[in-house]
């Protein structure tokens, strides 16, 4: 369903991993207190700067 919409448009932008998704959102894990997603990208909360995807 809604799911599967996004992992294709996932692979349709070229992503190929398999669980992208579950990946994806980890990011927003209490866990992982340095970096949060917004609407304008991954952001550093230490540092408030938008974060490289590819280093």
């Amino acid at each position: 369903a809604k799911a599967d919409k996004l992992v294709n448009a996932m692979r349709a932008m070229g992503c190929s991993l398999n669980n992208a998704y579950m990946q994806h959102s980890l990011l927003a894990l209490v866990v992982i207190p340095e970096l949060r997603i917004s609407d304008v990208g991954i952001i550093d909360v230490r540092t408030f700067e938008k974060v490289d995807l590819f280093l």
